[in-house]
């Protein structure tokens, strides 16, 4: 079982919710007399803390995912807002992710969060003495570890992707809410049943009746997504890069577009993936003027008065940590220079590349209607505008 914690560890940070319910399992099952089991996960967790924060792991700058050890205090304030909001889909299967459809929707989310705990703790909590006192301490544990793994989630963007291992404790919280509802509706006298009736079949409806909606909904939702990565995949035009060469896409502003096509491309259609590089030069989402400065090196200027930041953009570089006019960017075979900035996002930069454009080793590509097509070179001086078009997923 250590082999697979730490093979789990050095896969994924998120393994430390499995850490938390195993600390939490040795101690509802063998309680503080025999501590040996718990003390050693909890060793072997802390000690990948330790390891993963000198190591320098975790994001740095991020508008989306913070770390605690870089930033305690916004992984704090955060996590006030985040926990709550993944809570509402653990306690009322509402979906996290519709989060990022407003501040409205968030403020939802993270209210019917904390009055879900309240109620679920206030329901277990008045019927207690229905449940042996083995099961009160298992179930207590259980609630404490699924706090605790929530804590540990909470510097990432709230989705229902990062909820399985949290989901082993409040199902067994839901559970029992359930139940020890339904017997004290049951025992109880006729005028007093509704007392225990409501919420049950509150919480009924929403892990009997809402919960499946949400995960055959979810489940559509990725398999659209994979259907149309297969598509961009199929459709894509890579030019002369099929084999060798540069790829490079300059309209990002599409997560479906700007994260996937490259294993997209090596999944469905492994003819066309045999580009040295797939890089994203822009994620705004605004239409873009690319000019021909050098017979190695492009400009790319943002044209909107205001420029707004995209999704993945926010992901990737915070607004409180802008690029800033004259910023540089290494990239092996690419150097970037930032020449304009505004609201905290660059409009127009410089791309010089080591081989010469015209050799046919670098290829660039944008979203045009429903696919990726090329875009052809302009000559020296002379210029090329390209639009914005929605992608898949509608950005």
């Amino acid at each position: 079982m250590v082999g697979m914690v730490i093979a789990s560890l050095l896969a994924s940070e998120s393994a430390l919710c499995g850490v938390v319910f195993l600390v939490a399992y040795e101690l509802g099952v063998h309680g503080w007399r025999r501590p040996g089991g718990a003390l050693a996960y909890l060793g072997l967790g802390l000690g990948y803390v330790v390891w993963y924060s000198a190591a320098g792991y975790g994001a740095h700058a991020s508008g989306l995912y913070v770390s605690p050890f870089v930033s305690p205090g916004r992984y704090v304030s955060v996590g006030l807002v985040r926990v709550p909001n993944l809570a509402a889909e653990l306690l009322w299967a509402l979906p996290a992710d519709t989060a990022g459809a407003g501040d409205h929707v968030q403020v939802a989310l993270v209210t019917a969060g904390i009055v879900g705990a309240a109620a679920y703790a206030g329901c277990l909590y008045t019927l207690r003495a229905r449940l042996a006192p083995a099961s009160r301490r298992r179930l207590g544990w259980l609630a404490a570890a699924t706090v605790v793994s929530l804590c540990t989630l909470a510097g990432s963007t709230p989705t229902s992707r990062v909820l399985p291992l949290p989901l082993l404790g409040s199902a067994a919280i839901v559970g029992h809410a359930l139940w020890l509802l339904g017997d004290a509706a049951r025992r109880a006298p006729w005028p007093c049943r509704m007392v225990w009736a409501a919420p049950l079949l509150l919480f009924g409806a929403a892990h009997l009746g809402l919960a499946p909606l949400v995960r055959v909904q979810t489940a559509l939702a990725f398999g659209a997504i994979s259907a149309a990565e297969k598509q961009i995949a199929e459709n894509a035009e890579v030019g002369s890069c099929s084999n060798h060469g540069y790829l490079y896409l300059l309209t990002g502003a599409d997560p479906s577009v700007a994260l996937y096509v490259g294993p997209a491309l090596a999944f469905y259609a492994p003819e066309k993936a045999g580009a040295e590089r797939f890089r994203v030069l822009s994620f705004a989402p605004h239409p873009q003027r690319l000019r021909r400065e050098a017979r190695n090196v492009i400009e790319l200027e943002v044209l909107a008065k205001v420029p707004r930041r995209g999704p993945v953009e926010e992901m990737l570089r915070s607004a409180q940590h802008p690029l800033r006019p004259g910023s540089q960017i290494a990239l092996g075979e690419l150097r970037v220079r930032t020449l304009a900035t505004a609201a905290a996002t660059w409009t127009r930069a410089r791309f010089e590349f080591q081989e010469d454009l015209d050799r046919g080793e670098v290829c660039l590509m944008a979203w045009r209607g429903d696919r990726l097509e090329a875009v052809s070179l302009p000559g020296l001086g002379e210029t090329v505008e390209i639009a914005h078009q929605l992608g898949p997923m509608g950005m």
